[in-house]
């Protein structure tokens, strides 16, 4: 930094999620003093903005004592550091930086030190390929040149590890006893296996280069003329693409053991680039997760360790689709194929994990694959007073993140009610015998209203209620669904569409079934509390698969109540029997109430509401 700003040190802050005020501090070199500022638990919480990040750095750009302290400890790194550069540079006007590349960061700081110390420098950058951020190296003067010229979207981890030395990371600068400048580097620690791995990488790089070196000088043109050796030379990138994006098992295993040794703003997440975590979170939980994870260094060497057929399928494309085997397949029952596919029937059952429903009503074409898949919300056995007691033995041991007893899943007559609802055509629906005792099976056609007041009728009064909508549904079948049994699912209740076959980006245009969920949504779901599902982070792969509404009701007061009027008897017994409850005074005689009670029931026939 030039000076001791708030802008400059927000920019040191770049790109960083996460950070710790602990983090801050010791950036900053004030680790002693941060105790004395804060306390430790709100030192070691993440400050989770940049707005509050900013927050922080005002605070103490604003403090005279500790602006004055990072003012005389920048200046201190800030001359060091000036002066080991400037012996290596001497008083030459340009000096080029040779690296691997990326976002030109290091050419950029060694620029600004020069420069800072009063040199007239112009940097000039040769790297093996940049990111669009290097872009701003000419705007401060200075260029950056790359082999490879797209936009690098790579992993670059694995080929910094690879031609590193085995030294530790510069901390900062040090005058030595004999007056020169010197580096301090940070620990570092490696194995001799890896040592010797990263030796003989150095070897083939330097045979590949020249024997490169030669092929170029060959005098033989008939046999390589200059247009040939251009289009080697522009093609030689996807030797690299090939290595990061589509690893052998064989690469994956040899190059995956090189650690990475890294210090992100304050927490160490050294590790081997194909690390058991890593590994066990592609066996639990798929690609996606690998690839959002910081701390997974290769994903691609990752799934080439544990599934190299999937690297290979992909390396081919579509050339090799035995390789990709059941990508997209529906799920497999012993009855037939049902209308999930196998990645939404995992997923769905996350999400009845994560919602604990009390009462799920499931409505497909075929539905007999969901019935073992929701029997694990609920303890299985006979519909019985023992069921209660299975269902209270398991809760007892099902405590919510702060040890305090969990919400129960299900009310005490869950013996006399069905907990699965399922909806659909036979016989598909029934293909399995073993029908659990708690499901109930409402055949015939979801359009219909006979059907739909068939299901009704299960319906339990103010439970957590899951309506689960596969995607082989009619368009009209849908909509009278959602219309009928939306309001009754209860003041948490939830909704949940398939559409695990389909883009999520092309959604809205594309899925029938999403067309009709977000026309319900805006004229009448919006209206009865239901919104789409704040999705945590770990749950992102599965909105993927599932559309989720869930319900956030909360009391509302309304003038409008309904009272009798002669309009809603338009009959002549019925006006007079308006005309006799109107007339009777609260508190009404017994018997009074007990013939106005029955005149109303002998009525009830000739009522015709619209």
């Amino acid at each position: 930094m030039s000076e001791v700003s708030c802008e400059q040190i927000e920019e040191q802050l770049e790109g960083h999620a996460g950070l710790t005020a602990q983090a801050i501090f010791e950036i900053l070199d004030l680790a002693d003093e941060a105790k004395g500022f804060m306390t430790e638990d709100i030192l070691a919480k993440p400050l989770g903005s940049s707005e509050t990040v900013r927050g922080l750095i005002l605070r103490l750009t604003k403090q005279s004592e500790l602006r004055d302290l990072i003012e005389k400890k920048r200046s201190q790194a800030q001359k060091l550091a000036f002066e080991y550069l400037n012996s290596m540079t001497g008083s030459e006007p340009l000096i080029g930086v040779i690296d691997l590349g990326w976002s030109g960061s290091i050419q950029r700081n060694i620029s600004r030190i020069l420069r800072n110390g009063g040199r007239s420098v112009q940097t000039l950058g040769c790297y093996v390929a940049t990111t669009r951020r290097s872009g701003r190296l000419f705007l401060e003067g200075d260029e950056a040149h790359a082999y490879l010229d797209q936009p690098w979207d790579h992993c670059t981890i694995l080929p910094e590890v690879a031609i590193t030395a085995c030294v530790g990371s510069t901390d900062g600068y040090v005058r030595g006893a004999e007056g020169q400048i010197v580096p301090v580097l940070g620990p570092f620690a490696i194995t001799p296996e890896e040592v010797h791995q990263k030796r003989r990488i150095r070897e083939g790089i330097l045979a590949f280069q020249m024997l490169w070196l030669n092929l170029r000088a060959t005098r033989r043109p008939e046999v390589f003329s200059g247009d040939t050796l251009a289009d080697i030379d522009l093609m030689a990138g996807a030797t690299i693409y090939r290595l990061l994006d589509f690893p052998t098992k064989q690469e994956a295993d040899r190059l995956g053991g090189l650690k990475h040794d890294e210090n992100f703003f304050g927490k160490k997440y050294s590790h081997v680039l194909c690390d058991a975590d890593s590994e066990e979170r592609f066996r639990s939980d798929g690609i996606e997760r690998l690839f959002s994870d910081a701390t997974c260094y290769w994903p691609q060497g990752v799934v080439a360790r544990a599934n190299p057929r999937l690297i290979s399928g992909l390396a081919r494309r579509w050339k090799a689709p035995m390789i990709l085997g059941r990508a997209g397949a529906c799920h497999r029952n012993p009855v037939g194929i049902s209308s999930l596919t196998e990645e939404e029937i995992v997923m769905l059952g996350d999400l009845m994990q994560d919602f604990q429903p009390q009462q799920v009503i499931y409505v497909s074409r075929s539905a007999s694959d969901v019935e073992n898949l929701l029997g694990k919300l609920w303890p299985t056995g006979d519909v019985s007073p023992s069921l209660e007691a299975q269902d209270r033995e398991v809760q007892a041991h099902q405590n919510n993140a702060d040890g305090s007893p969990a919400a129960p899943r299900w009310p005490e007559n869950a013996s006399v009610e069905p907990r699965l609802v399922v909806l659909g055509e036979e016989p598909s629906t029934r293909g399995n015998d073993s029908f659990l005792p708690w499901c109930e099976h409402v055949p015939g056609d979801p359009a219909q209203v006979e059907t739909l007041r068939a299901v009704h009728k299960l319906v339990q009064p103010c439970a957590r209620i899951a309506l689960v909508l596969a995607g082989d549904l009619e368009d009209s079948a849908v909509a009278a669904i959602l219309n009928f049994l939306g309001p009754f699912l209860g003041p948490e209740g939830l909704v949940l569409a398939s559409h695990g076959r389909f883009d999520p980006s092309r959604l809205t245009t594309e899925h029938p079934l999403t067309l009709v969920l977000n026309r319900w949504f805006e004229r009448i779901g919006g209206r009865l509390g239901y919104d789409l599902w704040e999705t945590p982070e770990d749950r992102n792969p599965h909105v993927y698969n599932w559309s989720v509404f869930l319900r956030k009701t909360s009391n509302r007061e309304c003038e409008a109540h309904w009272e009798l009027t002669p309009a809603d008897v338009p009959t002549a017994a019925g006006k007079g029997l308006y005309e006799h409850i109107t007339s009777i005074k609260a508190p009404a005689e017994a018997s009074s109430q007990k013939v106005a009670v029955a005149k109303l029931a002998s009525a009830k026939d000739s009522f015709r509401k619209p």
